[in-house]
Protein backbone atom coordinates (compact mmCIF):
# COMPACT_ATOMS: atom_id res chain seq x y z
CA UNK A 1 0.00 0.00 0.00
CA UNK A 2 1.41 3.37 -0.99
CA UNK A 3 0.39 6.97 -0.65
CA UNK A 4 0.94 9.88 -2.96
CA UNK A 5 3.40 12.58 -2.09
CA UNK A 6 2.09 15.52 -0.10
CA UNK A 7 3.94 18.81 0.16
CA UNK A 8 3.26 20.96 3.21
CA UNK A 9 5.25 24.10 3.81
CA UNK A 10 8.06 22.93 1.54
CA UNK A 11 8.26 19.52 3.24
CA UNK A 12 7.46 16.38 1.27
CA UNK A 13 5.46 13.79 3.20
CA UNK A 14 4.74 10.26 2.09
CA UNK A 15 6.14 6.80 1.52
CA UNK A 16 6.94 7.64 -2.10
CA UNK A 17 9.81 9.85 -1.03
CA UNK A 18 12.90 8.93 -3.00
CA UNK A 19 15.09 6.42 -1.24
CA UNK A 20 18.73 6.01 -2.08
CA UNK A 21 19.15 2.42 -0.91
CA UNK A 22 17.18 -0.76 -1.51
CA UNK A 23 17.24 -1.37 2.23
CA UNK A 24 15.45 1.94 2.75
CA UNK A 25 12.81 0.95 0.21
CA UNK A 26 12.20 -2.41 1.91
CA UNK A 27 12.13 -0.72 5.32
CA UNK A 28 9.58 1.94 4.29
CA UNK A 29 7.26 -0.46 2.48
CA UNK A 30 7.38 -3.21 5.10
CA UNK A 31 6.78 -0.68 7.88
CA UNK A 32 3.80 0.67 5.94
CA UNK A 33 2.34 -2.82 5.64
CA UNK A 34 2.82 -3.48 9.37
CA UNK A 35 1.18 -0.20 10.39
CA UNK A 36 -1.78 -0.70 8.04
CA UNK A 37 -2.16 -4.32 9.25
CA UNK A 38 -1.56 -5.87 5.85
CA UNK A 39 1.04 -7.82 7.79
CA UNK A 40 -0.68 -8.68 11.10
CA UNK A 41 0.89 -8.74 14.54
CA UNK A 42 2.55 -12.06 15.28
CA UNK A 43 3.23 -12.80 11.60
CA UNK A 44 6.61 -14.40 10.98
CA UNK A 45 8.90 -12.42 8.69
CA UNK A 46 11.16 -14.50 6.45
CA UNK A 47 14.06 -12.93 4.58
CA UNK A 48 13.64 -15.10 1.49
CA UNK A 49 9.95 -14.24 1.08
CA UNK A 50 10.52 -10.52 1.62
CA UNK A 51 13.40 -10.50 -0.86
CA UNK A 52 11.20 -12.17 -3.45
CA UNK A 53 8.30 -9.82 -2.74
CA UNK A 54 10.39 -6.69 -3.28
CA UNK A 55 12.67 -8.20 -5.93
CA UNK A 56 15.88 -7.56 -4.01
CA UNK A 57 18.65 -9.65 -2.52
CA UNK A 58 18.59 -10.77 1.10
CA UNK A 59 21.21 -8.19 2.17
CA UNK A 60 18.94 -5.10 2.00
CA UNK A 61 16.13 -7.16 3.57
CA UNK A 62 18.41 -8.03 6.46
CA UNK A 63 19.34 -4.37 6.91
CA UNK A 64 15.67 -3.34 6.89
CA UNK A 65 14.76 -6.04 9.41
CA UNK A 66 17.51 -4.89 11.80
CA UNK A 67 16.19 -1.32 11.63
CA UNK A 68 12.59 -2.44 12.18
CA UNK A 69 13.68 -4.54 15.16
CA UNK A 70 15.51 -1.58 16.68
CA UNK A 71 12.37 0.54 16.33
CA UNK A 72 10.12 -2.09 17.89
CA UNK A 73 8.18 -3.07 14.77
CA UNK A 74 9.69 -6.56 14.76
CA UNK A 75 10.79 -8.91 17.52
CA UNK A 76 13.00 -12.00 17.58
CA UNK A 77 12.11 -15.25 19.31
CA UNK A 78 14.24 -18.40 19.10
CA UNK A 79 16.02 -17.09 16.03
CA UNK A 80 12.79 -16.25 14.17
CA UNK A 81 11.53 -12.75 13.35
CA UNK A 82 7.92 -11.78 14.02
CA UNK A 83 5.82 -8.62 13.83
CA UNK A 84 5.61 -7.24 17.36
CA UNK A 85 2.44 -8.47 19.06
CA UNK A 86 1.43 -6.36 22.10
CA UNK A 87 -1.17 -7.70 24.51
CA UNK A 88 -4.38 -5.81 25.27
CA UNK A 89 -2.95 -4.89 28.69
CA UNK A 90 0.24 -3.55 27.10
CA UNK A 91 -1.75 -1.51 24.60
CA UNK A 92 -3.87 0.05 27.33
CA UNK A 93 -0.88 0.86 29.55
CA UNK A 94 1.06 2.43 26.68
CA UNK A 95 -1.91 4.53 25.60
CA UNK A 96 -2.38 5.76 29.19
CA UNK A 97 1.17 7.10 29.14
CA UNK A 98 0.81 8.46 25.64
CA UNK A 99 -2.32 10.53 26.30
CA UNK A 100 -0.78 12.28 29.31
CA UNK A 101 2.55 13.05 27.64
CA UNK A 102 1.04 14.09 24.32
CA UNK A 103 -1.36 16.50 25.99
CA UNK A 104 1.54 18.02 27.93
CA UNK A 105 3.59 18.23 24.72
CA UNK A 106 0.76 20.16 23.08
CA UNK A 107 0.61 22.59 26.01
CA UNK A 108 4.37 23.16 25.85
CA UNK A 109 4.16 23.72 22.10
CA UNK A 110 1.43 26.31 22.64
CA UNK A 111 3.69 28.15 25.10
CA UNK A 112 6.82 27.99 22.97
CA UNK A 113 5.70 28.26 19.34
CA UNK A 114 4.63 31.08 17.04
CA UNK A 115 1.81 31.47 14.54
CA UNK A 116 3.65 29.34 11.98
CA UNK A 117 2.83 26.18 13.95
CA UNK A 118 -0.89 26.97 13.86
CA UNK A 119 -0.74 27.67 10.14
CA UNK A 120 1.02 24.35 9.54
CA UNK A 121 -1.47 22.40 11.66
CA UNK A 122 -4.36 23.97 9.72
CA UNK A 123 -2.81 22.98 6.43
CA UNK A 124 -2.21 19.40 7.54
CA UNK A 125 -5.78 19.07 8.79
CA UNK A 126 -7.13 20.35 5.48
CA UNK A 127 -5.12 17.66 3.68
CA UNK A 128 -6.54 15.03 6.06
CA UNK A 129 -10.07 16.06 5.09
CA UNK A 130 -9.18 15.87 1.40
CA UNK A 131 -7.69 12.39 1.88
CA UNK A 132 -10.77 11.17 3.76
CA UNK A 133 -13.10 12.62 1.12
CA UNK A 134 -11.23 10.66 -1.54
CA UNK A 135 -11.11 7.54 0.70
CA UNK A 136 -7.33 7.55 0.61
CA UNK A 137 -6.98 6.13 4.11
CA UNK A 138 -3.24 5.40 4.11
CA UNK A 139 -2.62 9.02 3.14
CA UNK A 140 -4.98 10.18 5.90
CA UNK A 141 -3.06 8.01 8.37
CA UNK A 142 0.27 9.57 7.44
CA UNK A 143 -1.19 13.05 7.66
CA UNK A 144 -2.86 12.36 11.01
CA UNK A 145 0.45 11.09 12.38
CA UNK A 146 2.16 14.13 10.89
CA UNK A 147 -0.37 16.42 12.62
CA UNK A 148 0.47 14.97 16.04
CA UNK A 149 4.21 14.77 15.38
CA UNK A 150 4.25 18.43 14.36
CA UNK A 151 3.13 19.82 17.70
CA UNK A 152 5.03 17.14 19.64
CA UNK A 153 8.30 18.20 18.00
CA UNK A 154 7.43 21.83 18.72
CA UNK A 155 7.18 21.19 22.47
CA UNK A 156 10.93 21.68 22.93
CA UNK A 157 11.35 18.80 25.39
CA UNK A 158 13.56 16.13 23.87
CA UNK A 159 12.70 13.56 26.54
CA UNK A 160 8.96 13.83 25.85
CA UNK A 161 9.65 13.60 22.12
CA UNK A 162 11.83 10.51 22.57
CA UNK A 163 9.35 8.68 24.82
CA UNK A 164 6.42 9.32 22.49
CA UNK A 165 8.54 8.22 19.53
CA UNK A 166 9.09 4.87 21.23
CA UNK A 167 5.33 4.26 21.18
CA UNK A 168 4.89 5.22 17.53
CA UNK A 169 4.27 1.67 16.22
CA UNK A 170 1.35 0.85 18.47
CA UNK A 171 -0.15 4.33 18.22
CA UNK A 172 0.07 4.22 14.41
CA UNK A 173 -1.79 0.90 14.32
CA UNK A 174 -4.53 2.16 16.63
CA UNK A 175 -4.73 5.40 14.66
CA UNK A 176 -5.16 3.42 11.44
CA UNK A 177 -8.03 1.40 12.91
CA UNK A 178 -9.62 4.61 14.18
CA UNK A 179 -9.45 6.22 10.75
CA UNK A 180 -10.87 3.10 9.13
CA UNK A 181 -13.94 3.36 11.36
CA UNK A 182 -16.40 5.39 9.30
CA UNK A 183 -17.88 6.98 12.40
CA UNK A 184 -14.55 8.61 13.24
CA UNK A 185 -13.98 10.47 9.98
CA UNK A 186 -15.62 13.70 11.06
CA UNK A 187 -14.51 13.35 14.67
CA UNK A 188 -10.81 13.29 13.81
CA UNK A 189 -10.91 16.44 11.70
CA UNK A 190 -13.29 18.31 14.01
CA UNK A 191 -11.24 17.56 17.11
CA UNK A 192 -8.12 18.70 15.29
CA UNK A 193 -9.91 21.98 14.55
CA UNK A 194 -10.64 22.43 18.26
CA UNK A 195 -6.96 21.89 19.05
CA UNK A 196 -5.99 24.43 16.37
CA UNK A 197 -8.48 26.96 17.73
CA UNK A 198 -6.92 26.61 21.18
CA UNK A 199 -3.46 27.15 19.68
CA UNK A 200 -4.74 30.31 17.97
CA UNK A 201 -5.97 31.59 21.33
CA UNK A 202 -2.52 30.84 22.77
CA UNK A 203 -4.25 29.14 25.66
CA UNK A 204 -1.91 26.33 26.71
CA UNK A 205 -4.31 25.05 29.38
CA UNK A 206 -7.11 24.72 26.84
CA UNK A 207 -4.74 23.11 24.32
CA UNK A 208 -3.75 20.49 26.90
CA UNK A 209 -7.36 19.78 27.88
CA UNK A 210 -8.64 19.37 24.31
CA UNK A 211 -5.63 17.32 23.21
CA UNK A 212 -6.08 15.00 26.20
CA UNK A 213 -9.72 14.40 25.27
CA UNK A 214 -8.71 13.77 21.66
CA UNK A 215 -5.94 11.23 22.28
CA UNK A 216 -7.88 9.52 25.08
CA UNK A 217 -10.30 8.24 22.41
CA UNK A 218 -7.75 5.66 21.25
CA UNK A 219 -7.44 4.11 24.71
CA UNK A 220 -11.20 4.10 25.22
CA UNK A 221 -11.59 2.27 21.92
CA UNK A 222 -9.04 -0.36 22.97
CA UNK A 223 -10.75 -0.88 26.34
CA UNK A 224 -14.24 -1.02 24.82
CA UNK A 225 -13.49 -3.31 21.91
CA UNK A 226 -11.47 -6.23 23.16
CA UNK A 227 -11.60 -7.71 19.66
CA UNK A 228 -9.09 -5.05 18.67
CA UNK A 229 -6.26 -7.37 19.69
CA UNK A 230 -7.72 -9.95 17.30
CA UNK A 231 -7.73 -7.38 14.51
CA UNK A 232 -4.09 -6.62 15.17
CA UNK A 233 -3.27 -10.33 15.14
CA UNK A 234 -5.30 -11.27 12.05
CA UNK A 235 -4.89 -8.14 9.97
CA UNK A 236 -7.47 -5.57 8.97
CA UNK A 237 -10.66 -6.85 7.39
CA UNK A 238 -13.88 -5.33 6.13
CA UNK A 239 -15.85 -6.50 9.18
CA UNK A 240 -14.28 -3.86 11.41
CA UNK A 241 -17.00 -1.34 10.58
CA UNK A 242 -19.69 -3.88 11.51
CA UNK A 243 -17.80 -4.71 14.70
CA UNK A 244 -17.76 -1.08 15.81
CA UNK A 245 -21.46 -0.63 15.17
CA UNK A 246 -22.62 -3.87 16.78
CA UNK A 247 -20.74 -3.02 19.99
CA UNK A 248 -22.57 0.30 20.47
Amino acid sequence: MFIERVQIGGEVLGSEKRVEKKADMVYEQLKEQIITLQVPAGQQIMEVQIAKLFNVSRTPVREAIIKLKNEGYLAENEGKIFVNNPSLKEMTEILHVRETLEAKAAALAAENSDDQLTIKLKEINEHIQIALDSKNYPKALHLDTYFHDTFIKACGNRYVIEILSNYSLLVSRIRYLTIMSHNDFGRTVMEHKKIIDAFEKKNSTLVEQITLEHVKAARIMVEKYEQLSSLLNNGFHNNYYELINTKK
